[in-house]
């Protein structure tokens, strides 16, 4: 039972370090699919702004579409952590600065204001915005790491305290077993010595039975007794 008991908590904390791990994997897979989603949707927009290629278009448009599943999965993921979503900022505000420069972009290189296009992206806004995008989300994959080496951690601890306990009750119990052979063991040993001297007494014994069938009657004589009786 000790040993189903001890693999049954160890089975337990090991699901609950892989779930850690499965959160700071997705999280990193959901972060790193935004910074592509916003990398391709700039990378479509300039591409028609410098082409005009309706080709360009349609990749920026597909990966704007794709920015709030995107959001909204990294999010889930942060609140999925052990230590939950305080103190780790979403880029929200950033993606959607970043999101209205190319939105901008793309409408003045639409209209053919390509002048006015490529002074907006010399602003450095979008650019700014961008790094910072790639800050915060550097620094959430971060604290995502750290959070699922500090819940391994404690588990490990957590099974090794338990494992501990475990084994102490389990030498306490074994210890009891031994202890408990040796009594049965010492008192059998006594049995058989009163018997023997019993039964090579030179004084004739007997044991009497008390009981109301038996009505006091010798139940058992030794040698010299019998032999006194004339049953020897």
């Amino acid at each position: 039972m000790l040993a189903i008991g001890s693999a049954a908590l160890a089975a337990r904390a090991a699901l609950r370090s892989d779930k850690a791990e499965v959160t700071t994997t997705r999280l990193v897979s959901a972060s790193d699919g935004l910074l592509v989603d916003l990398l391709s949707a700039e990378t479509g927009g300039r591409g028609y702004l410098l082409t005009g290629h309706a080709t360009y278009l349609s990749t920026y448009r597909a990966a704007i579409a794709s920015v709030p599943g995107r959001q909204k999965q990294l999010a889930s993921q942060v609140a999925g952590l052990p230590a939950g979503p305080k103190n780790m900022a979403l880029p929200d505000g950033l993606v959607t600065t970043k999101l209205g420069v190319l939105a901008r972009t793309v409408g003045l290189a639409e209209s053919d204001d390509h002048a006015a296009a490529l002074s907006l992206i010399n602003e450095d806004v979008g650019k700014r915005a961008m790094d910072s995008t790639r800050n915060v989300i550097a620094k959430l994959q971060q604290e995502a790491h750290t959070q699922g080496r500090h819940k391994r951690s404690a588990l490990v601890a957590q099974i090794a305290v338990t494992l501990s306990v475990m084994g102490g009750l389990l030498v306490a119990i074994l210890t009891l077993s031994i202890l408990l052979r040796r009594a049965h063991r010492t008192a059998h040993i006594r049995d058989e010595d009163f018997r023997r001297i019993f039964d090579e007494s030179p004084v004739g014994m007997g044991l009497v039975a008390l009981s109301a069938d038996t009505q006091g009657c010798f139940c058992y004589l030794n040698e010299r007794l019998a032999q006194m009786a004339g049953r020897g």
